[in-house]
């Protein structure tokens, strides 16, 4: 756009793909939230973004405990657990 040369068809098209890529951005974060909030007015806020972040750490597992009652914290162990139990 600072762009000596004044070329409107380029401006438009570069326009047109920042406003795909915004929706694209915004869809993924709406199916990310699995809220209903998105579809009623807050679109993309940072209580959006943190609503979805907290529900990640909610879905992860960092501790394990085996039958034993040892605990593992690590990724590769959890797999040997995981397997071992079932």
């Amino acid at each position: 756009m600072v762009s000596p040369l004044n070329d409107s068809t380029l401006l438009k098209h570069i326009n047109s793909d920042l406003a795909v890529a915004y929706l694209a951005e915004k869809n993924f974060w709406k199916q990310r939230s699995r809220q209903l909030w998105p579809s009623l007015g807050d679109q993309n806020s940072g209580y959006f973004h943190a609503v979805t972040k907290g529900r990640q750490c909610i879905n992860n597992m960092f501790v394990l405990e085996t039958e034993d009652g040892t605990k593992v914290f690590e990724d590769l162990q959890f797999s040997v657990v995981l397997v071992e139990y079932y």
